[in-house]
């Protein structure tokens, strides 16, 4: 570290004061920390953020590009099976009862007239697991485009469903 040049102007405490936070200084990939206060100087887009101590976040991120297709183009049992293949690769902690619901969904859309919101209700159940998961973010946008066709099938059925995955 340079020495300071400004000997008289500032008295020992304050040079002492200042090597303290100019040794406090840190910089790492756009991020910038002094003690307590952070700078991003890069994009933060998708980002949640929040200062202070011992607080709860509830964020809804929600991936605005990812659009529905055609509930008429949709089939249900690829869709489905792409679904549950995106979110059994996370570490989800009640894998099981994932499994049971991902089951109970497919028979009720193997019906000639399948009932949406039972499978919608099913749906929402492992979405509300999924979530528990802790690398759900790391791979939403992925869940959300495999829910994309499942959400856009469903209908109104699918709304509290795609919010959960973003697509609100």
């Amino acid at each position: 570290m340079k020495h300071l040049e400004y000997n008289n102007i500032f008295s020992a405490e304050e040079k002492d004061i200042l090597i303290e936070r100019l040794n406090a200084i840190k910089s790492e990939n756009g991020v910038t920390t002094v003690k307590n206060t952070t700078t991003f100087t890069g994009p933060i887009i998708g980002s949640v953020i929040t200062s202070g101590d011992k607080n709860q976040i509830n964020a809804n991120l929600t991936f605005g590009d990812i659009a529905l297709p055609p509930p008429e183009t949709v089939d249900i049992t690829s869709a489905l099976k792409a679904l549950e293949e995106a979110i059994s690769s996370l570490n989800l902690p009640e894998r099981g009862r994932v499994e049971r619901a991902f089951a109970d969904a497919r028979d009720e859309t193997a019906k000639s007239k399948p009932d949406k919101a039972d499978v919608g209700s099913t749906l929402e159940r492992i979405g509300t697991y999924a979530k528990k998961a802790a690398d759900f973010t790391d791979n939403g946008e992925k869940i959300a485009k495999a829910a994309a066709p499942v959400v856009a099938w469903l209908g109104t059925a699918g709304v509290t469903l795609g919010r959960m995955f973003g697509l609100g």
